[in-house]
């Protein structure tokens, strides 16, 4: 009984310890541009350097790079949002916190690699809708109410050497043929459902449409993180 007090106590301080380094790197949650505000990229056109691309040209052997990000969506439903994509693109380096849908978003999306990432206290780490052949390895996701979800669809995605840490439920896995390396932390895995086939509509962009999918509460949801309200941005600048 001490041993098992003394091994959670040692974990959630291990967990506060790793979530006090992201915070402290991130200053006030601006991120490399200085705007703080969530990244939102719709259609391959969409990577560029506006939309906190730095580098590549979407190839196998030269991929997009999105990198040192550090954000702090108080008032918004995601991180980084991708939707709608097939280059190939790195999100890396990158620290996302408190967002109320996602940390990051992939609707309709392949050829993604999330690596080096930092995603905690979110509804959710990582959201994967109708989304194939990515990969997520070597990212921290703790105290979430979700660490990864792969929903409708989402298939042949690999995921290992993550570290999970004081989630609700670490993995949910509601696709088909998704593949977890032996070295990945924790694993409950879903049973699998067939997925609901639906039409794919395109999300507006960021500025008129924050909520920019629809998130259906999932059976069996482990208790909620409480997080602030949804709110645009136009009323987190007023308030």
């Amino acid at each position: 009984m001490v041993r098992k007090v003394i091994l959670s106590v040692a974990a959630s301080v291990l967990v506060l310890l790793l979530i006090a380094l992201v915070v402290g790197s991130s200053g006030e949650g601006l991120s490399r541009s200085g705007n703080g505000e969530p990244i939102y990229i719709y259609g391959d056109e969409a990577f560029t350097s506006e939309n906190g691309v730095n580098g590549g040209s979407g190839t196998v052997d030269d991929p997009y790079i999105i990198e040192g990000l550090r954000l702090v969506s108080r008032w918004s439903d995601y991180g980084i949002y991708i939707d709608h994509t097939t280059r190939y693109f790195i999100i890396r380096d990158c620290a996302v916190e408190r967002a109320c849908a996602a940390a990051i978003y992939l609707n309709t999306v392949s050829n993604g690699r999330i690596e080096d990432c930092q995603l905690t206290r979110n509804a959710k780490g990582v959201y994967l809708l109708n989304s194939r052949d990515n990969t997520f390895t070597s990212n921290l996701i703790a105290e979430n109410n979700y660490g990864i979800v792969m929903m409708a669809n989402s298939r042949n995605n690999e995921i290992g050497k993550n570290s999970f840490l004081e989630n609700g439920l670490d993995l949910l896995d509601r696709g088909r043929g998704n593949m977890y390396k032996e070295d990945v932390s924790v694993k409950e895995v879903a049973p699998t459902v067939e997925p609901v086939e639906k039409e794919q509509t395109p999300a507006a962009p960021v500025s008129e449409a924050p909520s920019a999918e629809p998130m259906e509460p999932l059976e069996g949801e482990a208790p909620a993180v409480p997080l602030p309200p949804v709110q645009t941005p136009s009323q987190a600048t007023t308030d």
